[in-house]
């Protein structure tokens, strides 16, 4: 039977809620077990790895409304991210995508 290691941060700023996903991910081993990882963060919103915030948004109005804006280290669209969402995370190690001979 497989097994996941399930982590809640609780609630985190803007920038430590995708350093805390991406360092894990980083850091993970092969043999490391599966991470399910649970935080809250502050309103912000979250642009993709290779999105322009120029292209993407008004960012005056973002400054004018005082709505952090940050770019995430994986792809995607724009993500507006509310105070009251609880943000999931799979994280697993690269093995579990390779297929067994």
């Amino acid at each position: 039977m497989a097994s996941i290691r399930l982590l809640h941060l609780g609630k985190l700023g803007p920038e430590a809620l995708h350093r805390a996903y991406a360092g894990l991910a980083e850091a993970q081993g092969e043999p490391d077990m599966p991470i399910l990882l649970l935080a809250q963060s502050d309103a912000h919103l979250s642009l993709g790895a290779a999105q322009g915030p120029g292209a993407e948004l008004d960012r005056r109005a973002c400054e004018q409304l005082d709505i952090p804006v940050l770019r995430r280290p994986l792809g995607g669209g724009v993500v507006w991210v509310d105070p009251g969402q609880l943000n999931y995370f799979f994280i697993f190690p690269a093995a579990a995508g390779k297929m067994k001979k």
